[in-house]
């Protein structure tokens, strides 16, 4: 077909040619759709926005910068239609005057002839026309549009948005410009842990945490707490009390490159305050008498009288199953439960079958040092994307 090899060759008359056969169906757009051949390396960049946001003048300038190295470009002009002729009713594009000779630069208005989308209706048979011509980089100008019209962001690689500003205007994140989308990373995720007032004081940046999901609840995640931010999850009321519990959010990142944490998972965080590994450790339920010294008194079991003696003996870490035994007592001694002293416990790396850690390393998870009026519960988080 003659047709098809003048496109291949970068005849632009052809190429004006077979557009307006695939725009109005005439006879033979079939055929020549169905023998196309064009460049996959042509790239469709969209140019959208509001009415008046200067999407003709951007695109003008692209043209600048990209014949001035060497690129060849057609431009694709979607126009609102006339009421009278139903054509395109700023066919003339006048801000693209001077590249109406440019032999590296093709462009072709199109009337919007009522569909919606700021797009024409046969824009992807058209697009495919252009990419066989061939061309380096295919840009579609649509028509100006507000939020909801969105369809050329399908048709291309990359979409533009063009915004009114005003000449001089200060420009921030807090600007009243409207948002057309919101794209979220998840490579990385923010967890946020909800950490009640009672506990908040004894947490700070930079300790350790870990968590699980519902999901995989025996697989832990380990990472660094990088904040607590310093207002409540919600403030809701200018009460000074109330009667609900209060929790900050503490916030750490996680890696998250096979994205199997995903937005708003819940995940059951445990933060360490301290730990200390080979300690000397007691079930808590035996340190639980204090002296007036502070020191906790224990009944100490002789073999060789047979009978128990009390004596005080330094706590360190308790997290109320297992505590850790700083001075008073070495490993092996027996430490006689309270009752009627036929129970007796060995000291040294004893191990509660319902304690969490490995013997010999002893932890203080912060769900069991939660000491509150309401219901305690363990910290609970939710993912999100980072910023």
């Amino acid at each position: 077909m003659q047709l098809l090899k003048e496109l291949q060759d970068g005849n632009q008359r052809s190429l004006a040619r077979a557009i307006t056969i695939v725009e109005n169906e005439l006879d033979g757009y079939e055929n020549l759709l169905l023998h196309l051949k064009y460049s996959a390396a042509s790239k469709v960049i969209g140019i959208t926005g509001p009415p008046g946001a200067g999407k003709s003048t951007l695109v003008n300038a692209l043209l600048n910068y990209w014949t001035a190295i060497g690129m060849r470009v057609a431009v694709i002009a979607v126009d609102p239609s006339s009421p009278f002729n139903y054509g395109a009713l700023l066919g003339d594009r006048i801000r693209m005057s001077s590249f109406y000779n440019n032999p590296n630069v093709f462009i072709r208005s199109l009337a919007s002839r009522g569909a919606l989308g700021g797009l024409n209706s046969k824009i992807l048979e058209i697009t495919d026309v252009v990419k066989s011509a061939p061309f380096d980089l295919v840009l579609v100008e649509t028509v100006g549009v507000g939020q909801s019209e969105v369809e050329i962001a399908g048709l291309a690689d990359c979409t533009v948005v063009a915004l009114v500003v005003e000449e001089g205007q200060t420009l921030n994140a807090n600007s009243s410009t409207p948002t057309i989308a919101k794209i979220a990373n998840l490579d990385t995720m923010v967890i946020k842990a909800e950490i009640s007032e009672a506990d908040v004081v004894k947490v700070q940046s930079g300790q350790k945490v870990y968590f699980t999901i519902l999901g995989e609840p025996d697989n832990r995640i380990e990472a660094q707490l990088r904040e607590v931010e310093p207002a409540p999850t919600s403030i809701t009321s200018d009460e000074t009390s109330s009667g609900d519990a209060v929790y900050y959010n503490g916030l750490f990142d996680v890696p998250n490159a096979d994205h199997r944490l995903r937005i708003s998972m819940t995940a059951e965080v445990t933060i360490v305050l301290d730990e200390v590994k080979g300690a000397l450790t007691l079930p808590s339920s035996l340190v639980t008498k204090k002296g007036p010294d502070g020191k906790v008194v224990v009944r100490v079991y002789d073999p060789q009288t047979e009978e128990t003696h009390p004596r005080p003996i330094e706590v360190g870490l308790n997290n109320n199953i297992t505590a850790q035994v700083l001075s008073g007592l070495e490993e092996g001694e027996q430490v006689v439960s309270g009752g009627t002293g036929s129970v007796t416990v060995p000291t040294g790396s004893h191990r509660p079958s319902c304690h969490p850690h490995r013997a010999g390393s002893r932890s203080e998870p912060l769900r069991n040092l939660c000491r509150r009026s309401p219901p305690a519960r363990p910290p609970r988080g939710q993912t999100a994307p980072a910023p």
